[in-house]
C-alpha cells in the first residue's frame, strides 16, 4: 500500500513490524519509488537497515536472503 507521508510514528510502526517479522525469520522489502519517503529513512539512520525497491515487481523478483532480517538493524544486503 503506497503512503504519501511517513513521520516518526509511521517509522516506529515499521520498526515494530520489523522486529515481529524478524522473530519469525521473515524478510521485509520496502517499495519506495519517491525520494521523499526514502529521505525519512536516511535522516532517521535506518536507510541501511532495509532493502528498498522502485516497484513491487522489482521487490519480489528475487527470493529474500536466507537470513531474512537476521542482519537487522545492521546494513541491508542489496540485491
Amino acid at each position: 500500500m503506497p503512503v504519501p507521508f511517513l513521520d516518526s510514528a509511521g517509522l516506529g510502526a515499521v520498526v515494530a513490524i520489523t522486529k515481529r517479522i524478524r522473530e519469525h525469520e521473515g524478510s521485509l522489502r520496502i517499495t519506495c519509488p519517491t525520494h521523499r519517503i526514502l529521505h525519512v529513512f536516511a535522516v532517521s539512520g535506518l536507510r541501511d537497515a532495509y532493502d528498498f525497491y522502485d516497484s513491487p515487481q522489482e521487490a519480489v523478483r528475487r527470493a529474500p536472503p536466507v537470513d531474512g532480517l537476521a542482519h537487522w538493524p545492521g546494513p541491508a544486503h542489496h540485491a
